[in-house]
């Protein structure tokens, strides 16, 4: 079997989340995000959350002697997690990345879980949420490069920035999904996930 063969329905959308942190933002926006992917989406989607610290994940290290680039069958990865990770990537018919910025950049955890694959990225279709006190641009930017020019991955034109509050950061409050505040980061929101839709193949919702 090639590690780049689909293994379930194009409309599943598997979303990947950046960061490892206990008691972080990510599910909450996880929630905001899949909500809103739900009732706008013309058809009947799949979406699966991918915590990091959960199979098809964790994946430990980077070990494997040979470069993911020059892996194409599935059984030619070293262990069955990564495997299952194949298994998964390959099963989506779209990607969401929701992950925050760290010191100007993405989480090492995030760049681990691209860096074990290499041809189930090609082609794939995917958007990106980031988020931060500035809404992670920096991370975005960065990630367009790894993302788009060296895993092939074809990304909506834009990037959903969302400007955390700071007790979200600082303090002890944390995003649940339903956060008056998202409403701001909804249009973006929309455009990117109406972009995504069609590069899988379907008609994106007209305006309201």
């Amino acid at each position: 079997m090639s590690a780049t063969t689909t293994t379930a329905t194009s409309k599943r959308i598997g979303v990947i989340l950046g960061s490892t942190r206990k008691g972080g933002n990510a599910l909450g926006l996880a929630k905001w995000v899949s909500t809103f992917l739900q009732k706008n989406i013309p058809d009947e989607i799949e979406i699966v959350v991918v915590d990091p610290v959960t199979p098809p994940q964790p994946l430990g290290p980077l070990l494997h002697p040979q470069m993911p680039s020059l892996v194409k069958e599935l059984s030619d990865y070293p262990t069955e997690p990564i495997r299952d990770w194949s298994r998964f990537v390959s099963s989506c018919g779209a990607i969401v990345v929701i992950t925050p910025q760290f010191n100007w950049g993405y989480p090492g955890e995030l760049k681990n879980a691209l860096d074990h694959l290499y041809y189930e990225w090609h082609g794939k279709p995917a958007m990106m949420v980031t988020y931060g006190s500035r809404g992670g641009a920096k991370c975005a930017e960065q990630l367009r490069q790894v993302m788009g020019k060296g895993l092939k991955i074809k990304l909506v034109g834009r990037d959903v920035l969302v400007s955390l509050p700071h007790d979200y950061i600082a303090g002890e409050e944390r995003v649940k999904g339903d956060e008056e505040f998202l409403k701001a980061f909804e249009e973006s929101l929309k455009e990117a996930s109406d972009e995504l839709y069609e590069l899988m193949g379907g008609e994106a919702n007209a305006p309201a």
